[in-house]
């Protein structure tokens, strides 16, 4: 039996494409499960491990090298879909963001008081028409730097809205940095970043 077909308005067809209900495509199924491999247990390799262990220095900071090592795995992966340059399917760019939520929350401790600091009510920036490619070389700088590490690219979030760069050491004692790549004024560059205690 036929189900009746709803009619639309003239003049309302544009609107009603994107009403219509979609679902993720298939192949972006395997992404997201590499995504969350990546993002919420790069530390597998410990697991399980009873709770007084975090307290052992050497132990907690294995801890967190290798969560922050799945993390960057997988903003690197986002960051070389962007650069691939093709169209992203629909919902590919939410699931890669989501991801990057994903890592911003647990940088934040999931702490909403923080979330909304970082939050400031404006519109993200396209990924094809931003700074991000400086934000990329600044953040793989940092890394190399600093391997122990998680320098989360913002611009890649849907919510921190606060600087360039979010920074989380590896010690977890230091707090976390927002910073702002370097600028260049008269021909200079200018380091501009500041420590925000989180």
């Amino acid at each position: 039996m036929n189900e009746p077909r709803m009619t639309i308005p003239k003049g309302f067809e544009r609107q009603a494409e994107h009403l219509r209900p979609t679902a993720m495509p298939v192949h972006l199924e395997e992404v997201a499960k590499r995504l969350f491999e990546e993002v919420c247990c790069g530390s597998r390799s410990l697991w399980p491990f009873e709770p007084e262990r975090m307290k052992e220095p050497d132990f907690r900071a294995h801890f967190y090298r290798l969560a922050h090592d799945g993390m960057w795995a997988a903003q690197e992966r986002f960051i070389n879909r962007i650069e691939k340059g093709d169209p992203m399917a629909p919902g590919e760019e939410a699931l890669y963001r989501m991801a990057m939520d994903t890592i911003a929350w647990q940088m934040l401790e999931r702490q909403l008081c923080y979330a909304r600091r970082f939050f400031r009510e404006q519109r993200q920036p396209s990924l094809s028409n931003s700074n991000l490619e400086s934000v990329v070389i600044a953040a793989r700088g940092l890394r190399e730097q600093k391997p122990d590490s998680m320098p989360l690219i913002t611009d890649l979030t849907t919510f921190v809205q606060i600087g360039d760069i979010e920074l989380l050491p590896v010690s977890q004692t230091l707090g976390l940095g927002v910073m702002m790549k370097p600028e260049v004024v008269n021909g200079n560059e200018t380091d501009v970043q500041s420590g925000v205690q989180a």
